[in-house]
């Protein structure tokens, strides 16, 4: 088993307490990927005001519920839950990009 810093230790439990006491509300597994995604760049943006005008406890927090969403997905991901739509190979970022702009703003076009 890899050793890991200390840093990541300490991470981890603020992560795991955060969740601790969440305990009971149905846990992430079932939820779908677009969702959690939403909530969590509803985190990001909460931390981008923290780290403005927050004191340090409270952007710790605030990392700690980015990093929270980001193990969900990875979680859900990692056991094979994909639920995700318009699905492209790596390297094709760019097109998809294109697509959904396309289809976000019909009409125009990615150049204009």
């Amino acid at each position: 088993m890899i050793e890991t810093r200390k840093e990541i230790d300490d991470f981890a439990t603020a992560m795991e307490m955060k969740l601790r006491k969440r305990d009971g509300y149905g846990g992430w597994q079932h939820l779908p990927l677009d969702y959690l995604k939403q909530k969590l760049q509803a985190e990001a943006r909460e931390l981008e005001i923290s780290l403005q005008y927050e004191p340090a406890d409270e952007v710790m927090s605030e990392c700690v519920d980015v990093a929270n969403y980001c193990m969900f997905i990875w979680d859900i991901l990692k056991n094979g839950k994909d639920n995700r739509k318009n699905l492209v190979r790596r390297g094709s970022k760019e097109k998809a990009h294109s697509s959904e702009e396309e289809t976000t703003n019909p009409g125009t076009s990615v150049f204009t």
